[in-house]
């Protein structure tokens, strides 16, 4: 590792995870869409208009410091940015002090983020109310000190501070094989498929990925769509909030084929709409949403893959 990150001032998380990072990592079958769905989950958690996306805006981006060296940033507006308490969250990996309604899990999801840097190191820019401008460094099981604020321009030349509210991670150093994931089409396709209720008319947010923004192609009108369940109690597990379903007259995409299990409005995962006939397969698309009860059983079994 080159001197310039050894020699960041560093305490420990409590754990050695030096191998950590790569073990968690080769659980998820497409690290790329697990990158993906925890940098969002993040930024949309801390969102400022939480009835939509009012303002919101997630972008992951290149930087390329020289030939040789590239980081993938992912930067947001329109959200609260890490006060203390979101950083050390974040910053825990496994056990993170997360609001009652964040997306997140229990943090495993940071080391795929770090996985995609060769060094595993992630460095969080962030601005907040509560604490301004604060820069820290987190590298396996090691993290700046709470009292140390970085200077990001030492570490990543002709780098500006964040000036506006809301927080920028930059994975350092991105592996080459990873960086060629990010600008496949299976890569664009995942943000769509996980994030279209976000992107949609219900919220309206925006997702920008290398300075071009996703666009949400809606599905056409259904010709027969109907509301199965609506705030219908489970009896001993909770509520399902709303179970739609609808019947389209030409084949759906692959990825809105079956019902959408949402989370947080995250689609986590899909349940196959299952028909014997040849003439109406494919033709069927839908969601299922659910209270805070059944949404924090779901967090406790989910991966982000």
């Amino acid at each position: 590792m080159q001197s310039l990150l050894t020699n960041v001032k560093t305490e420990e998380i409590g754990v050695d995870l030096s191998k950590v990072v790569d073990r968690v990592s080769k659980q998820y079958d497409r690290p790329d869409v697990a990158f993906q769905k925890e940098a969002v989950q993040n930024s949309w958690d801390v969102r400022e208009a939480k009835r939509d996306g009012t303002d919101w805006l997630f972008k992951l981006y290149e930087y390329r410091e020289d030939d040789k060296k590239v980081h993938i940033v992912v930067e947001d507006f329109g959200t609260k940015g890490m006060n203390k308490d979101r950083w050390n969250g974040f910053s825990s990996l496994w056990r993170p002090k997360k609001e009652i309604d964040d997306a997140g899990g229990k943090g495993q999801g940071k080391f795929v983020l770090m996985n995609a840097s060769r060094e595993h190191v992630l460095f969080v820019e962030s601005v907040s109310d509560d604490t301004g401008y604060i820069c820290k460094f987190l590298q396996d099981g090691k993290k700046s000190g709470d009292a140390d604020n970085l200077q990001i321009s030492k570490y990543i030349p002709g780098t500006k501070p964040l000036e506006h509210k809301g927080s920028k991670i930059w994975v350092y150093d991105v592996r080459e094989d990873f960086q060629k994931t990010l600008h496949s089409k299976e890569f664009v396709s995942s943000i769509m498929e996980c994030w279209w209720q976000v992107l949609g008319p219900r919220f309206n947010g925006k997702i920008s990925l290398f300075d071009k923004e996703i666009v949400y192609n809606p599905l056409p009108t259904p010709t027969e769509e109907t509301t199965l369940f609506e705030n219908h109690q489970v009896e001993g597990f909770g509520r399902i909030k709303r179970l739609c379903l609808g019947f389209y007259a030409d084949k759906v995409p692959v990825a809105f084929d079956g019902v959408m299990v949402q989370r947080a409005n995250m689609m986590v995962t899909k349940v196959p709409f299952e028909v014997h006939d040849k003439e109406y397969q494919g033709r069927f698309s839908g969601y299922i949403e659910f209270d805070e009860t059944l949404e924090k059983e779901l967090k406790e079994i989910e991966r982000n893959d």
